[in-house]
């Protein structure tokens, strides 16, 4: 098994295939065809693993766009790096990916090693993002405080209301 995963979204069936058998030389790969066939299949993931996972997503795609997709991940709490692949793009477009949190941008037609370097800014990006994980999920844990009887009274009858 290989230790990263790459999620490709594009509807130009001959560019996913072309990324899909190159980029799974090195990286595990799923390719879909639209935003819509990925969310059916969002549940398949186990991103809770902590494989590193990145996705190159194109940015406007019949019903539903990249842009969309990605505000779709965010609101349901699924956080990974999100390279953007456009044909076309304007600075707005641009400006609208960039703070939706993509790390990069690929303008269409691209090489390899664009391809590359955005793939390894990507996972150096994931891997922050599970520190980030793993210093909340540590600090999570209960804060020891040593209170009187009488202190954790009033707390209790402030929680249920008591003025």
């Amino acid at each position: 098994m290989k230790n990263s995963l790459v999620i490709i979204v594009e509807d130009d069936a001959p560019l996913r295939q072309g990324l899909s058998d190159w980029l799974s030389e090195e990286h595990e790969v799923s390719s879909f065809g639209s935003a819509e066939e990925f969310l059916l299949a969002l549940n398949d993931f186990e991103f809770e693993l902590g494989i590193p996972t990145c996705m190159l997503l194109d940015f406007q795609m019949p019903g539903m766009t990249g842009v969309e997709l990605q505000s779709t991940l965010r609101h349901s709490n699924i956080e990974f790096p999100i390279v953007f692949m456009r044909g076309n793009a304007q600075h707005a477009d641009i400006i609208e990916a960039w703070r939706g949190g993509a790390v990069d941008f690929l303008l269409k037609p691209f090489t390899g090693g664009e391809v590359s370097n955005a793939l390894s800014a990507s996972f150096s990006k994931s891997a922050l993002l599970k520190l980030d994980a793993q210093v909340v999920q540590e600090t999570d844990s209960p804060i020891e405080l040593s209170i009187t009887h009488r202190e954790a009274q009033v707390l209790l009858l402030l929680g249920q209301g008591h003025r």
